[in-house]
């Protein structure tokens, strides 16, 4: 089998220290420079873009303003968040309209001001809360940062609601189950996440969970995901993860397996290939086809190290990230979700990708 334990080791920090997040963009600093590393396709609700302040405040029931005759009042947001929203250029109007239907609907003023927030920064915004939820968060901010409107969508629709549909599925939904919500919960009531944390994680369990099949699968306090025949591992496994980019982004996700093969043939066909070229050549062409397709980057699986011994079984420690970028020198930048995208040496890349899979033991533990 091709399970795999995806968790954070030396890429990322720890879960228990739960993150601090970096401070957003300054909405009422519109001229400030981009933070490093930001990406400037995504939207900077902070910049300027003529939108006179207040044009819209009438549909989200602002203050100071008179709804529109027979208009629901809606909640207001606070000052930040009706700056946000007042920064929204034209571009954005898919985004405004899904604020105004939450908004309309009952939902929380906050929780719109968070979501904005994320949109406008998710470098520093939106991070991975949870040791092995790195496959949602990076999904959840390359969809903030390439779908904003989208992003939105899903994630208030989570919070809201408890399930959302994927934009490219739309049978099976992405779910908070109760149990997880329930822990989220716990985890906030006990002072261990803050309130944008606890945002973030209601949003990546429920993307773990539709990862596992949208039944419930994925239990965020055991970190376990429910394979087909029965047995459970940490995080995601390989196609679990390509479940998820499929429905959210429809982007690519290399397989360990193949990549592993793929490897070993090019490096049979070429004597003297090193195996650091092969990956690199191997992940250049998978990178320039899914681009070639439209697609936003490749997702692949990197490998931080042994993990340890659960039951005396080795777990490997795999990562999740997103390659945004091979430049003429063969440097990579990936993106995940731990801050800024950082950028390395194709050779440093090449041995951090991960290959091949795992096998169980007659327990269900995984074998490295």
């Amino acid at each position: 089998m091709t399970d795999t334990r995806i968790t954070t080791g030396p890429l990322s920090a720890p879960a228990s220290t739960a993150p601090g997040r970096a401070p957003a963009a300054d909405p009422a600093a519109p001229d400030q420079p981009p933070a490093a590393g930001a990406n400037p396709a995504a939207p900077n609700l902070g910049q300027d873009t003529g939108v006179k302040p207040n044009t819209r405040s009438a549909t989200l029931g602002l203050p100071g303003s008179a709804p529109k005759p027979g208009a629901p009042a809606a909640p207001p947001l606070s000052p930040e968040g009706r700056q946000l929203y007042d920064k929204l250029g034209a571009g954005n109007q898919a985004l405004k309209d899904n604020v105004d239907s939450f908004l309309k609907d009952g939902g929380d003023p906050k929780v719109a001001e968070s979501l904005l927030k994320q949109i406008n920064d998710p470098d520093g915004a939106i991070n991975q809360i949870d040791g092995s939820t790195c496959a949602a968060a990076t999904a959840q901010k390359e969809l903030a940062k390439s779908d904003p409107a989208q992003y939105f969508k899903n994630a208030s629709e989570i919070i809201k609601d408890g399930k959302t549909q994927l934009k490219n599925d739309p049978s099976d939904p992405a779910t908070l189950s109760d149990a997880n919500r329930a822990y989220v919960d716990q985890l906030y009531n006990d002072g261990k996440i803050n309130e944008e944390e606890k945002r973030d994680l209601q949003i990546q369990s429920a993307l773990m969970d539709y990862a596992n099949g949208s039944e419930a699968k994925y239990d965020l306090k055991t970190d376990t995901s429910v394979n087909p025949n029965g047995t459970t591992t940490n995080g995601l496994a390989p196609w679990m993860s390509e479940r998820l980019n499929n429905a959210a982004l429809g982007a690519t996700t290399v397989d360990p397996t193949k990549l592993e093969s793929d490897v070993n043939a090019r490096m049979e066909a070429a004597p003297g290939l090193t195996k650091e070229e092969a990956v690199n050549q191997s992940i250049r062409e998978q990178y320039e086809q899914a681009k070639n397709e439209g697609k936003t980057g490749l997702f692949v699986h990197l490998d931080s190290g042994d993990q340890g011994e659960v039951d005396g079984v080795k777990n490997a420690n795999r990562h999740m990230a997103e390659v945004t970028n091979i430049d003429g020198d063969g440097n990579v930048t990936i993106r995940d979700g731990q801050g800024a995208d950082r950028t390395m040496t194709g050779e440093e890349f090449s041995r951090q990708v991960a290959m091949g899979g795992t096998d169980y033991d007659s327990d269900g533990h995984q074998k490295h």
